[in-house]
């Protein structure tokens, strides 16, 4: 793996050699060694006209294009959530949970407000918060979508952690996820309820479709968490966020390092390449998960980081035509 980049200035056009090192050190400061400008956007800047096409992972694009080759199922999956789902699940949200905005929770909304307009998003969905100790966050809602995040997750995160988060549930937006994500939930659910009332037959009928859901489900989150980084543009809050959802609490919190989390995604990642048969074991363990392992979306970041198009994207490098100079 390569250990520097080169990014070219988006003023003079001169390209520059940055060491991957930089990402964890202050990777916003980094100056053309020609003209002096910065070689990367604000933390605060907009992507604009970002699309989530450009970050979107290959993986979640081939799980969802086995998904769509089920003739008619967007159409109908549209047709059940919204005619028994969507509105009774809103209503809930409603009743059962706290919303946000610049007078109920000022603070988290602002750092809403900021994960939306880094990404360019023009309109925001609803936020609520959830009193759950679970730390989790997820978006719903097919026409009107609201973002939710658990009490938990605010009592173990720091703000610049929430903000990766937030950014990480507004992507599941950008990238028209929403849909497929509410049909996988009600697909599980379903799939549960008719195995328990037909002795597991049910279960064999519904697992096909479950299955293609869940595997993308799971596919899905990459693109988020690729979402989340380019909200944040800190990589050690994307691996302090993983870190902590795989293994943290309010007592231990400020004896993790996230460098050591590092080394163990790296690790992780080895294994995997190094046998098919440690392939087949985690898939096997993921396959009734709606979400890959903590662990392995820490790699896939680190991947990306090193070898994708994160550093392109935030230093106004887009695919196409678009004159990010100004």
């Amino acid at each position: 793996m390569p250990e520097s980049k080169i990014i070219q200035c988006r003023f003079c056009r001169t390209k520059n050699k940055i060491p991957y090192q930089s990402v964890f050190d202050g990777l916003m400061q980094a100056k053309c060694g020609k003209c002096h400008s910065n070689l990367f956007f604000e933390e605060c800047d907009p992507l604009a006209h970002l699309s989530s096409k450009m970050y979107e992972h290959a993986f979640d694009t081939q799980a969802l294009e086995g998904i769509k080759k089920i003739p008619g199922i967007e159409t109908a999956l549209k047709t059940l959530i919204k005619k028994s789902y969507e509105r009774a699940d809103r209503l809930f949200h409603k009743a059962n949970t706290v919303a946000v905005n610049p007078k109920q929770l000022p603070h988290l909304y602002q750092l809403f407000l900021d994960a939306a307009f880094r990404l360019d998003i023009q309109k925001v969905p609803d936020l609520y918060v959830l009193q759950s100790p679970l730390v989790n966050a997820y978006t719903a809602g097919v026409e009107t979508p609201f973002v939710v995040v658990s009490t938990g997750l605010l009592e173990l995160m720091t703000d610049d952690e929430v903000l990766y988060v937030l950014g990480h549930e507004l992507g599941h937006w950008q990238a028209h996820h929403v849909l497929y994500k509410m049909a996988s939930r009600i697909v599980t659910g379903a799939a549960s309820a008719l195995a328990d009332v037909t002795l597991g037959l049910g279960r064999l009928l519904t697992a096909p479709l479950q299955l293609a859901l869940l595997k993308w489900d799971r596919c899905s989150e990459l693109t988020a968490d690729r979402a989340g980084l380019l909200a944040s543009r800190r990589v050690d809050a994307a691996i302090r966020s993983l870190m902590k959802l795989a293994g943290g609490s309010r007592s231990i919190y400020e004896q993790m390092d996230y460098q050591e989390f590092i080394c163990q995604a790296e690790e992780f990642q080895m294994d995997q390449e190094d046998s098919v048969l440690n392939k087949v074991y985690v898939l096997l363990q993921v396959m009734y998960q709606s979400h890959p392992f903590p662990v392995w979306r820490a790699s896939e970041i680190l991947s990306w980081v090193k070898e994708g198009a994160y550093l392109d994207l935030i230093s106004g490098q887009y695919p196409g035509n678009y004159d990010l100079s100004g």
